[in-house]
């Protein structure tokens, strides 16, 4: 008798005059002879899928599993990937002969791959990147912020030049939430340090400059309105109320004579 197994599986048992006899390693056909037969006879024959390797690998930070798994000719498998997200990874390719997924977003971080009908042993290989990250910047006032890059990996520093506009300073700078140290109130550059989130924060407020405005007179002779601040670019007048015979003789603005007035507007 010549016995035939199918593509993808193999004889398993032959069973004849009550005997079982066990073949292992005979993928495509055997033979098997029967001699001297004086009476009727069943022959039983079994077979068995073939089984395919399955290794999964990856470049490190992160895993897959199964790594090492025998499945039936012809059957699907999955794998499933997973990044080691605690330190900034997210699956980058995962592929199979010339089969494969791809993702460049942050949120690739868990993905079950399937290989359909696997007829040969089969090797899968998942990579890794770090994740890249944007930084929002929050703005009050005039003024510009530029960081050094448009986006940041994670674990790496982000620069910002920050530069107060016309007649403002830099008034505070704000990490997610954490007041920085300025260098410079009118130009500096802070540095976001170790980037580990994805939805880091700079807030920068920008400020009027302000001006201290002081009258100096002789009270005995009459009065000018009050001292005051006032922020650059606004206007403020001091009021000057001579006593009764007395008049303004003199009028100077930071030591320099202007003409005299019962009042002066900055």
């Amino acid at each position: 008798f010549d016995v035939i197994a199918d593509e993808g599986s193999h004889i398993d048992t032959v069973i004849w005059n009550g005997e079982t006899h066990a073949y292992t390693g005979h993928v495509m056909d055997d033979i098997f002879g029967v001699t001297h037969i004086a009476h009727d006879m069943d022959i039983y024959v079994a077979f068995t899928l073939d089984k395919m390797h399955l290794t999964a690998t990856t470049d490190g930070n992160g895993t897959i599993n199964p790594t090492d798994t025998l499945i039936d000719y012809g059957t699907s498998a999955t794998v499933v990937v997973v990044a080691d997200t605690n330190n900034g990874y997210h699956i980058a390719t995962i592929t199979s002969g010339e089969q494969t997924w791809s993702n460049n977003t942050n949120e690739g971080t868990v993905h079950e791959f399937t290989l359909n009908s696997v007829t040969t042993d089969t090797a899968i290989h998942a990579t890794f990147e770090l994740n890249n990250y944007t930084v929002e910047v929050e703005k009050e006032g005039e003024g510009t912020v530029t960081a050094s890059a448009e986006t940041v990996v994670h674990g790496e520093s982000l620069d910002f030049t920050i530069t107060a506009g016309d007649c403002h300073f830099i008034d505070s700078v704000f990490i997610n939430g954490v007041e920085q140290t300025i260098a410079d109130n009118n130009t500096t550059v802070v540095t976001y340090s170790n980037v580990v989130i994805p939805d880091g924060v700079v807030r920068v407020v920008f400020s009027k400059i302000p001006y201290d405005l002081t009258a100096t007179y002789d009270n005995t002779q009459g009065t000018v309105s009050n001292d005051t601040t006032v922020s650059c670019g606004d206007s403020h007048t001091f009021v000057i109320t001579p006593n009764t015979g007395m008049h303004v003789e003199s009028l100077s603005v930071d030591g320099t004579p202007v003409e005299t007035a019962d009042s002066y507007t900055f």
